[in-house]
């Protein structure tokens, strides 16, 4: 049983159900026969019928909105030849031609549900990105400056950026020191709880509030012996049993 496969001739995956892999059942219980293509509708679709789906109203300079499924991004979603491809990207094949290899397709009129030719250009997945005004690859390439007003300068790779004045103004406090921070203008009491001053030695910061590192090292040691006694505690009750 362990090594059986599918009964489907040239098809050498694991069996599943019904004499079939996962793949053959699937398209069996769809289509009723194993061997159908994944998406047997789709060789219905003609051009005729793509562009039924196209709003060209507009005319041939305004945007053609796709008027059938659309995907999570936006875009025009349809099967075509046993694939599922966009809309515009079928649109341009149709009427320009293929695209050529290595190159994305963006929407000069930035409507992702257009579908017109023109416009549509071939490009870079590296400009198509750029010309984008939400992407934050394109939004940080646009920028001159830090958030300190100072101008990038570009890295030795010719990719990063960095400000180098606030690279020398930044200084990383030892390990020790790290949580600590000047206290605020409203310092409160002057002790905690119990009675400790909140000064010097005793007093850091966290979260913008104020720890007394007395009450903090007692806790610590009530903790510690707390889990001491519980341990004792489970070895002598296991001596008895």
């Amino acid at each position: 049983m362990a090594n059986r496969t599918c009964s489907v001739e040239g098809c050498g995956a694991p069996y599943e159900c019904k004499g079939f892999c996962n793949r053959h059942y699937k398209r069996w219980r769809l289509y009723g026969d194993p061997s159908a293509p994944r998406h047997p509708a789709a060789r219905e679709i003609t051009p005729e019928s793509f562009w039924a789906r196209v709003d060209r109203s507009a005319g041939a300079s305004g945007c053609w909105p796709w008027t059938g499924r659309l995907s999570k991004a936006g875009y025009g979603a349809i099967d075509w030849v046993g694939h599922s491809v966009v809309a515009h990207r079928v649109a341009y094949e149709l009427t320009v031609g293929p695209v050529p290899e290595g190159l994305d397709l963006d929407h000069l009129c930035r409507n992702r549900a257009c579908a017109n030719p023109a416009h549509l250009e071939p490009v870079t997945s590296r400009e198509n990105t750029l010309r984008s005004p939400i992407a934050l690859p394109a939004i940080n390439a646009r920028m001159v400056t830090c958030k300190e007003g100072h101008p990038l300068v570009r890295l030795p790779n010719g990719r990063q950026r960095w400000c180098p004045i606030c690279k020398k103004n930044y200084r990383r406090p030892p390990r020790r020191y790290r949580g600590m921070h000047e206290p605020p203008a409203k310092t409160g009491a002057p002790t905690c709880k119990r009675g400790h001053p909140f000064a010097g030695d005793n007093l850091r910061f966290a979260r913008g509030q104020r720890v007394c590192i007395t009450c903090q090292n007692e806790n610590q040691r009530r903790r510690r012996a707390a889990a001491k006694n519980e341990r004792s505690q489970h070895e002598l009750s296991g001596k008895r049993d």
